[in-house]
């Protein structure tokens, strides 16, 4: 994938700790798939899920679906924004799939990086 190393490895890791944080002890998948010019990164959860009422107001600083367990949990309100932030960064955006009870998906697409191009070794005469 093409973008800056650090912030979508702070990307991916917040993506991944919210996933554990929706439910204890569930399974989180973490899946790329080719398409096309990029690739699609999912994070999915088995938790809590986002209410659709809410799931448009994930990304805003500072809110908070569950703030009771976000203030448990150590949360700030922060963390989906920067993401969505360096998604932009990225020319991407993030796009929440959740239904209550079951669980939530964060999918973005990343430009594929160019392939690496061997230069050919100099011919050496006999």
């Amino acid at each position: 994938m093409q973008g800056d190393a650090d912030l979508l490895c702070d990307l991916l890791l917040n993506l991944i700790t919210n996933a554990a944080k929706a439910g204890p002890g569930g399974r989180i998948e973490v899946a790329a798939a080719p398409a096309g010019d990029t690739v699609a990164v999912t994070v999915r959860d088995h938790g809590c899920g986002i209410p659709p009422d809410q799931l448009a107001r994930v990304t805003e600083p500072f809110y908070m679906v569950d703030k009771s367990r976000a203030r448990r949990q150590g949360g700030s309100g922060l963390g989906l924004a920067l993401c969505a932030r360096i998604a932009q960064a990225h020319g991407t955006a993030l796009r929440f799939e959740s239904t209550p009870g079951r669980g939530t998906a964060v999918t973005l697409a990343l430009r594929r990086a160019e392939p690496v191009r061997k230069e050919a070794a100099p011919c050496q005469n006999a």
